[in-house]
């Protein structure tokens, strides 16, 4: 158990280390824009579009005027991409795919952007930073000293974060002063915490989740869910908590921390779980197994079994999932875009881009970013793809 004095110093010196140094529903309307990767609170990856089917897409545009990685999802407003690179993030003319201005930032994005009205909030390794979306200065910045490689939270009046090794912080959105400070002492990895009733749940490195009132940083109760690394988003359902380990295992739990079931893949196979969305009773997973496939498994909520699963590749490569419509199931692999039938597992169809070496471009890691216009990510050989719908 960690002292209270301990507990004290760990706050003092984070708190002391803050300098700059460089009307919820289950879809998201995706309409015109995509301002926001896990495309509501409740963390779904779920969106509806105004086409149905979800057609294959035609060839857009493919840009590598500057080096993208493939780490962090994309945004999408009006005539612009934002899009982060190998030191920064660039602003990108939607349709022809030329850069309107580039910022260079501490290194490149680990963790996924929001934004929030004229602001685009993201981090750059070991650095927090507001950015003006328009003409791409710095609003403000912070240096945590730890690696961030989770997504924000916008709470109010608030925007919270959350590193690898220390803790949870707090910022004003507007002056980026500093709130309150909740110290996590093994830290918390890629999930992206979860708001849902007025509660704040950040799941750490490896097997607690906090449970936090986001207006004070207070820890309200903290629970086990096992010893083994939570490394992707927390789903929120009702007053239910979805969680997945890199241990083949899926949880739900209630707000208290009554566990109410648990899956876990069959063995002898391991799946390191990666990325996480729901729809309708449907809990959608993508990752890797222990003979590096590259996998997409659909679990029922309700009947806690298995509905279907499809590989895709063995290079290790694959997005986080997104559910189009109700009806399908987006993911990018080492073999392509997949659009699967959520209902089935199905290849509804398969997208594949080559260079003229015959390397396949659609090897994306980050989160896929869909509009009723078009399909946008960044890929492993650094490029930015806009697919047309």
């Amino acid at each position: 158990m960690v002292s209270f004095k301990a507990t004290t110093l760990l706050i003092l010196s984070i708190i002391q280390s803050l300098r700059c140094t460089k009307n919820e529903d289950t879809n998201y309307a995706a309409k015109d824009n995509f301002t926001r990767i896990s495309t509501n609170e409740s963390n779904h990856f779920s969106v509806m579009l105004n086409k149905s089917p979800l057609n294959e897409p035609k060839n857009g545009w493919i840009t590598n005027e500057v080096d993208f990685v493939s780490r962090s999802g994309v945004l999408i407003e009006g005539d612009a991409v934002y899009a982060p690179t190998d030191d920064g993030i660039s602003k990108i003319n939607r349709n022809t795919g030329g850069t309107v201005w580039q910022l260079e930032l501490c290194d490149y994005p680990e963790g996924n952007m929001i934004m929030q009205e004229n602001t685009i909030f993201l981090s750059s390794e070991e650095c927090f930073y507001a950015i003006d979306k328009k003409n791409g200065d710095v609003l403000w910045g912070k240096d945590i000293t730890h690696p961030i490689t989770a997504t924000p939270v916008v709470v109010n009046d608030l925007v919270i974060i959350s590193d690898e090794s220390k803790g949870v912080y707090a910022f004003e959105s507007n002056s980026g002063k500093l709130r309150w400070v909740f110290p996590i002492v093994d830290g918390s990895n890629r999930s992206i915490p979860l708001y849902q009733n007025g509660k704040l749940f950040v799941a750490s490195a490896f097997g607690i989740l906090y449970v936090l009132n986001p207006v004070d940083g207070k820890k309200i109760t903290e629970f086990s869910v096992g010893d083994k690394e939570v490394n992707v988003p927390l789903i929120g359902i009702d007053n239910i908590i979805v969680l997945s380990n890199v241990d083949s295992e899926i949880f739900l739990y209630d707000e208290n921390g009554a566990q109410l079931w648990e899956f876990k893949y069959p063995n002898p196979t391991r799946i390191y779980f990666k990325g996480a969305a729901y729809n309708g009773g449907k809990i959608i997973l993508t990752g890797r197994t222990n003979t590096n496939e590259e996998i997409t498994v659909c679990v029922s909520s309700d009947t806690r079994k298995l509905i279907w699963e499809h590989k895709s590749g063995k290079q290790s490569k694959i997005s986080n999932p997104l559910i189009v419509n109700n009806s399908d199931v987006l993911i990018a692999s080492s073999e392509g875009l997949y659009c699967l039938n959520i209902e089935s597992g199905n290849v509804n169809w398969t997208k594949q881009i080559t260079s003229s070496s015959g390397f396949i471009q659609n090897q994306s890691t980050p989160f896929i970013s869909v509009t009723n216009r078009e399909i946008i990510y960044t890929t492993f050989d650094n490029r930015l793809v806009k697919l047309i719908l």
